[in-house]
Parts: C-alpha cells; sequence; structure tokens
C-alpha cells in the first residue's frame, strides 16, 4: 500500500500519464490526527513500518476524517489480497482475535512474574526476574 503525490498546477486534476514526485509506504502504518499540532489545524500523522512519520494539513476536519479512513481502507484492502481473501471485514476480525489473544497471553505472563517477584527476596534473582 503505497501513497503516490503527483505535481499539479492546481486547478485541473492529475494527468494520469505523469510519474509520481513522490511516494510514501503506507503498509502496517499507524494514521492518526494530531489536533495538538501547535501552528497548523486539521493536521494527521502517518507513521510506517519503516520507522518514517509524515504530517499531512487538510483544510477541514471532515477531509482529515476521509483521509485516514481512505488510507486505513487502502491498507486494510491490501492485507486481504495478500492472505487472498476476498472478505476484508473477515480477516480482521480474525487477525484482531490473534493480538487479543497474544495481549491476554501477555498479561497472564506478567502476572506470573509478578507473583514470582513478590515471592522472591533474593536481590539476584529478582534482577533476573525483571529482566525477562
Amino acid at each position: 500500500c503505497t501513497l503516490f503525490f503527483y505535481e499539479t498546477d492546481g486547478r485541473s486534476g492529475i494527468d494520469h500519464n505523469s510519474v509520481p514526485k513522490h511516494a510514501v509506504w503506507a503498509e502496517n502504518s499507524i494514521v492518526q490526527a494530531v489536533p495538538e499540532h501547535p501552528k497548523k489545524d486539521f493536521v494527521f500523522c502517518l507513521s510506517n513500518s519503516l520507522g518514517d512519520s509524515f504530517l499531512f494539513q487538510t483544510c477541514s476536519q471532515t477531509e482529515l476524517e476521509n483521509w485516514i479512513t481512505a488510507i486505513h481502507s487502502a491498507c486494510a484492502a491490501a492485507v486481504a489480497r495478500q492472505h487472498h481473501r476476498e472478505d476484508t471485514v473477515r480477516l480482521l476480525r480474525a487477525e484482531i482475535r490473534k493480538l487479543e489473544q497474544k495481549i491476554d497471553m501477555d498479561e497472564k505472563m506478567k502476572k506470573m512474574g509478578d507473583m514470582q517477584l513478590s515471592a522472591v527476596t533474593d536481590a539476584k534473582k529478582r534482577k533476573t526476574i525483571l529482566e525477562q
């Protein structure tokens, strides 16, 4: 999933034969509004899996929400295509279940570690447990 940016004169649409001036990798990205931006309104941030972050500004709150929704939808559809699935919603629900199970397991492991830590008084053993 990639965002392509084209140069325009601001008056007409994009020439579909033109070459993109910039491309931003958007797969596995987090896209969210940045209402606390100090100088600009209607800003959102795209942080991608490569560690890059980009700020974008729109003209209105509606346009901002539309951009965020469009990027999320395009990325979700790309994930579904990679898994050769037509039903994006079902695929995303399955992914959510997997993540929830991992979170649940992490919480259980943390509780076990906390219980073990509360029973240990030796400083070296406590340090070893904390480093896990």
